[in-house]
């Protein structure tokens, strides 16, 4: 049986991260995770914070195409670019002030994530390595809310 030809290899790895970005969106969604609280002690917060969360976990997208290359040492290298459209940060805020106790609430939020992962494999006559050879991550636009 003949190997399938490099093209058909990247259309199969493109398939491949459109099914697990898929997969992984519909377990959140369906573990009704799209607040996630997070544990306590996870997040270093003033004393006048409480319950942080996050929300919005469930817009993860693929900002291009898989790119698979080869460098000058024989190594294969992929790059996956995904991207996050809004992740969402809030904490309840409480502040006691004189026999006064103000209420109120922050958020974050971060617009336009991304973060773009390049994979190395080298097949060599032992098998094959694999490792992270780049990651790049970046959140361009952020807005505050407090009240």
């Amino acid at each position: 049986m003949a190997s399938p030809a490099v093209g058909d290899q990247y259309v199969m790895l493109d398939a491949m991260l459109d099914y697990y970005i898929q997969e992984a969106t519909d377990k959140i969604r369906s573990a009704n995770l799209g607040t996630y609280d997070l544990p306590e002690g996870t997040v270093d917060l003033p004393s006048q914070a409480s319950n942080p969360r996050i929300y919005d976990l469930t817009s993860i997208y693929r900002r291009d195409a898989i790119d698979v290359h080869h460098d000058h040492e024989g190594n294969m290298l992929i790059q996956i670019d995904l991207g996050l459209k809004t992740l969402t940060f809030q904490a309840d805020l409480s502040e006691d002030v004189g026999l006064f106790t103000m209420h109120g609430g922050f958020m974050m939020y971060l617009l336009n994530n991304y973060a773009t992962i390049v994979l190395g494999l080298n097949f060599d006559d032992k098998g094959c390595t694999a490792w992270v050879s780049q990651v790049d991550v970046g959140f361009p636009d952020m807005g505050v809310d407090a009240w």
